[in-house]
């Protein structure tokens, strides 16, 4: 699996959650008290800045399904969270952009410098999710012609299987589930229960509607918690972010304060701010995970091909327009854009003063090419990158699995 693909936000709310009977239908179903969890970030710049979780109660591990109910409800992407995001999300934009604030001055107008606004961060990376049902039921061989999620070597005595069944509350396909996920619970000395396996499941789809058979399994695919994806941010943030420019004597000084100090600069602090928010959310998760289960997703760390997000912010000078006074400049990204920049020089220095997004055709006509522009409010409009985001976090259990 692609771990960038793993960080897609498909995630589903846990909105019920309970042991039911197989007729039973969601919209009789209550919800579960369910452990409420929030982040907790504390510091004003990138050395001070830490994310904890906290719980509002002891994560309940008496039993079997407690203890995946405490991990469903770390593990939970509703809708509801999105605002505990969005807040975590405010603190690092103002984080970045006081640490950029400097170059701001130095590269910008005043009119060009506001902070990226808050709005926006709520939008990044996010889509909206619809209500989904859920039911955890006891494993029965006789559920799935007699093939378990586990091979018997692996499961030893008294460990308990449980399947988690998903499916659309506002149209509940009875036995056509949309995902379904094993989990293996295995009791400690102490007498409470750890989670020793967590598995999605695929089953040979049923032919008709009017067929009505025991799904079979067709293979049970390791899932993983977060691990994978936690390691390649902590890889993707091993970096030194190299100290700003003091200078913009000239317009190569400018476009490297402006492309290097502010665009790129922010992304990378943001990588690595991001990166403390997604470990505190997969060191949350350990106390549930039983310490074999949690050596074998540390070995399968080890196994895969990690490749680090590499973080670059490459430009080109295309022409200088009147006698220096403006700059065409193309990103080199996949994006290819191109911007006019505006140049202002006050006491010896260079600013940008007016920044234009660069559109180009060729006129049907003459055959002649022509070219328009557009102004933008923010300099933020250059940086239309994927940034990293807290909404990408993991864990949570998507609904498809690729």
């Amino acid at each position: 699996m692609n771990p960038r693909n793993t960080l897609r936000l498909l995630v589903v709310p846990l909105a019920a959650l309970l042991l039911v009977t197989p007729n039973k239908s969601f919209a009789e179903e209550e919800p579960p008290e369910l452990v409420d969890w929030k982040f907790v970030a504390s510091g004003d710049t990138l050395d001070e800045f830490r994310v904890e979780v906290q719980l509002d109660a002891e994560l309940d591990q008496s039993t079997p399904e407690a203890c995946v109910r405490s991990f469903l409800a770390l593990a939970d992407g509703r809708y509801s969270n999105q605002q505990m995001f969005a807040k975590i999300e405010e603190h690092i934009d103002q984080i970045t952009h006081n640490e950029v604030r400097e170059s701001l001055k130095l590269a910008l107008v005043e009119d060009l410098r506001q902070p990226l606004p808050a709005a926006d961060a709520a939008k990044r990376g996010y889509r909206p999710i619809a209500e989904w049902g859920w039911r955890l039921e006891s494993y029965s061989k006789a559920d799935f012609f007699g093939r378990g999620p586990w091979e018997s070597d692996s499961i030893e005595e008294g460990d308990v299987q449980l399947i988690l069944k998903l499916a659309s509350k506002e149209n509940e396909p009875k036995d056509d589930w949309l995902a379904r996920y094993a989990f293996q619970c295995r009791k400690m000395v102490d007498g409470e229960w750890k989670i020793s396996g967590l598995r999605v499941l695929s089953f040979f789809p049923i032919r008709s509607r009017s067929e009505r058979r025991t799904p079979e399994i067709r293979f049970a695919k390791d899932y993983d918690p977060g691990f994978v994806g936690l390691e390649v941010d902590r890889q993707s943030a091993a970096f030194e972010i190299p100290e700003p420019a003091r200078s913009t004597e000239n317009t190569d000084e400018l476009l490297d304060v402006l492309f290097d100090d502010i665009l790129l600069r922010r992304r990378m602090l943001r990588q690595k701010l991001v990166y403390r928010a997604s470990k505190a959310w997969v060191e949350a998760l350990k106390p549930l995970l039983h310490p074999d289960w949690l050596a074998e997703l540390g070995n399968r760390v080890n196994a895969v091909d990690l490749k680090p997000y590499e973080l670059t912010q490459d430009y080109s000078v295309l022409e200088s327009r009147n006698d220096g006074a403006e700059l065409l400049v193309q990103k080199d990204d996949n994006s290819k854009t191109q911007w006019l920049f505006t140049i202002e020089e006050t006491d010896g220095s260079k600013r940008i003063g007016l920044v234009r997004r660069r559109f180009t055709a060729i006129r049907v006509r003459d055959n002649k090419n022509i070219e328009w522009f557009r102004d933008v409010d923010s300099v933020w409009a250059l940086s239309n990158e994927r940034e990293k985001s807290c909404y990408w976090l993991r864990p949570y259990l998507p609904v498809f699995d690729s």
